[in-house]
């Protein structure tokens, strides 16, 4: 229940899981040295008159003084530890004529961390949501490929995220990118993603040992603060989808990640325990079927 909470949470709120441990750490302590400064007890020169060493290289000249080594860490190589056949599926998909001006994922794959998955969120829907969609065939086409390339080895075998995540956004690209871009309302227009997350990471926790980590927030928060209307349209976009025959590929691909048909309707049931029976059912405008 706890790899579907994750993978269902990722697919309907975009939702990276915006720990603390992803900060860098602040308290470095200072350094205490106490003997950090040159010793003065150095003889002085007692001789007015001796005149400073001549052997010292003059300092006007055009040489410039070596700059310093860069510390910037170069960009995390995506491709890592992923097989050849599955880098070359994964990169013709996005460098395609048909994807890369629709779908520009590449900032995507190389953030390394989840301040920098949700920054790059955020401008990828600013960016592209006003734009038409991807076309479903050329989807189609990439997410056959990618799974030719690499679900035997990088995604069953090897576990690779950015195979798995590729796999996963082809296979579900319709409801994530509707519900990336769903905005909290016409007066704010906040993408509901960004919204869902500042409310679930400033959530308090709850008063016993971490079950499910970041996910504790999301089963143990007040009402009001998970069942919004923004969740209550993800919510129906994603499970809508999923349980349109025509998509029976997306339960196949979920079933990769032991993901049934009996674990998703035990989600259904859990949200509906949460926000109320008819927030997966009803067309209304949350929170006012469930304040």
């Amino acid at each position: 229940m706890k790899k579907l909470f994750t993978i269902l949470l990722i697919l309907a709120i975009i939702g990276l899981g915006v720990a603390a441990s992803t900060l860098p750490p602040t308290d470095i302590p200072a350094t205490t040295g106490t003997n950090t400064l040159p010793p003065t007890n150095k003889p002085t020169p007692t001789d007015t008159n001796t005149l400073p060493p001549t052997d010292i290289p003059p300092t006007n000249t055009n040489s410039l003084p070596p700059s310093p080594s860069s510390t910037t860490a170069p960009p995390p190589d995506p491709f890592k530890n992923m097989t050849i056949s599955c880098k070359n599926a994964i990169v013709e998909f996005f460098t395609s004529k048909d994807i890369n001006t629709c779908l520009p994922l590449l900032p995507l794959l190389t953030a390394n961390d989840s301040i920098k998955m949700v920054t790059a969120l955020v401008q990828f829907a600013n960016s592209k949501c006003k734009d038409p969609r991807c076309n479903a065939d050329a989807i189609n086409k990439g997410k056959e490929n990618i799974k030719k390339g690499c679900l035997e080895n990088d995604i069953k075998k090897d576990h690779n995220k950015v195979a798995t995540m590729a796999l996963l956004g082809t296979t579900l690209y319709s409801p994530i990118i509707e519900s990336l871009c769903f905005q909290v309302s016409k007066n704010d227009p906040k993408f509901c993603f960004a919204d869902t997350l500042s409310k679930l990471f400033t959530a308090p926790e709850p008063p016993f040992p971490s079950v499910f980590g970041f996910l504790d927030r999301v089963i143990f928060c007040t009402p009001t603060t998970f069942c919004t209307d923004c969740n209550h349209r993800i919510s129906q976009e994603v499970f809508n989808f999923i349980s349109d025959p025509n998509h029976k590929d997306a339960i196949e691909t979920l079933s990769l990640f032991n993901i049934t048909q009996v674990e998703l309707t035990q989600f259904k049931l859990s949200t509906m325990i949460k926000c109320g029976s008819k927030f997966l059912k009803s067309n209304d405008t949350f929170p006012g079927v469930c304040p």
